[in-house]
């Protein structure tokens, strides 16, 4: 019974190790709109010109980053405006 314990604890580890290696820490506009499921031009019109959004941009040059987290609360709060 012990090596069975011993033998999920071990899973459970690997999987969350695994897990965190392949969590994003930025989205660009292409991956916001893939995880949204909404147009890039939606995103531009409702979401990415509001002050919030801008407020947590990353920028370098023409190409645009958003904190994951930071991105999720955002868009969140915004469309519990509507």
């Amino acid at each position: 019974m012990d090596d069975e314990l011993v033998k999920k604890e071990i899973r459970d580890q690997l999987h969350n190790i695994l897990k965190d290696t392949h969590e994003l820490w930025l989205w660009d506009v292409d991956m916001l709109s893939k995880k949204t499921c909404m147009s890039q031009t939606f995103l531009e019109e409702e979401f990415l010109t509001d002050p919030r959004m801008k407020k947590i941009e990353i920028r370098k040059s023409r190409k645009r980053w958003y904190p994951v987290d930071a991105a999720k609360e955002v868009l969140m709060n915004i469309m519990s405006e509507w």
